[in-house]
């Protein structure tokens, strides 16, 4: 597993007393190239490693693969990581400890072959 910067570690320990509180939105701003990627699944696998029975559906915007970028990112830093994508979830449904990265784009356009209607309505339910 990767060594985090002592910023990075704060962040995660800050992520970990936000989960505690009533808060219904948690932010995490960062300047680019700063590892928020990083930062995030490093809470993301601790999390679940402390709290089983989790699962984290990460969703990205836009037309290109970023969720397969932060996928592989998080395989390649947090080795022992449940990761899937939408038709990983798709096949198989959530699973105790996964963390999921899916584009919501295709999980919502109308039209998108990734989906059918049914199965998105079912999605999002």
């Amino acid at each position: 597993m990767m060594e985090l910067k002592m910023f990075q570690k704060t962040a995660v320990k800050c992520l970990f007393e936000a989960m505690d509180t009533s808060a219904r939105d948690i932010i995490l701003k960062s300047p680019t190239g700063s590892g928020k990627t990083i930062i995030l699944t490093y809470f993301m696998h601790q999390y679940t490693q402390s709290y089983p029975k989790t699962v984290f559906v990460w969703l990205t915007p836009g037309k290109g693969n970023l969720e397969e970028q932060s996928k592989a990112k998080m395989d390649k830093y947090i080795h022992a990581a449940q990761t899937k994508l939408l038709a990983d979830v798709m096949a198989a449904g959530f699973e105790e400890n996964d963390c999921c990265f899916i584009n919501w784009e295709k999980l919502t356009k109308k039209g998108n072959n990734a989906l059918k209607d049914s199965e998105r309505t079912n999605f999002i339910e």
